[in-house]
């Protein structure tokens, strides 16, 4: 839609407006600005608040109840992190865990320990290893919105080819394990 044209009509109704908000504007500053002054001054005159005084702090008492503290985070962290060998997983409060990745096992964590990066050992070895582990299996939940699309779907084998092999393929593996068009399988996850 094009500009409209300016006429003199419009361009009085404009001013009309314009002058006629002015006015108002006046008029209400006229008729309350008294009062508005009058509760300034109040304002003003109020005693002002007092500060509060806090308790002289003993400082041999905050070092000591600092380090219980710090004592018992590593301890729970600790308790957290180690890896159990039965693979049971403890059952946490309401919510999400504390961490993002699941434990690693004493035998991966070991390859960390043994060796250079630079002889390709050590760290190298490790990140290579956790490489390997599908990310379901490494984070306790999805921590980008991109794995969302393939959290928890498994693989996807087609199996028997097809004498149509691109029907086939977008029909058997349009991102669920159990077809596009199919019912939802309850372990889809991302879907939800």
């Amino acid at each position: 839609m094009g500009r409209e044209v300016l006429t003199t009509q419009k361009q009085n109704f404009w001013k009309e407006s314009y002058l006629k908000e002015v006015l108002l504007r006046l008029n209400w500053y006229r008729q309350y600005s008294q009062s508005i002054k009058a509760r300034g001054q109040r304002r003003a005159r109020q005693k002002p608040r007092e500060k509060i005084k806090l308790p002289a702090i003993n400082e041999v008492l905050m070092k000591a109840a600092e380090e219980t503290k710090k004592t018992e985070a590593i301890k729970d962290r600790i308790k957290r992190l180690t890896f159990r060998e039965d693979g049971e997983e403890e059952a946490e409060g309401e919510g999400l865990p504390d961490f993002d990745m699941k434990p690693v096992t004493p035998r991966t964590r070991s390859l960390l320990y043994s060796g250079l990066s630079k002889e390709e050992e050590g760290r190298y070895k490790y990140l290579q290893e956790r490489c390997k582990i599908k990310p379901e299996e490494k984070y306790v939940y999805p921590l980008t919105t991109n794995w969302m699309y393939g959290w928890q779907l498994g693989s996807m084998d087609p199996g028997q080819r097809s004498i149509y092999p691109r029907c086939c393929l977008v029909r058997d593996t349009f991102f669920r394990r159990n077809g596009a068009f199919s019912l939802l399988d309850p372990l889809d996850t991302a879907s939800c």
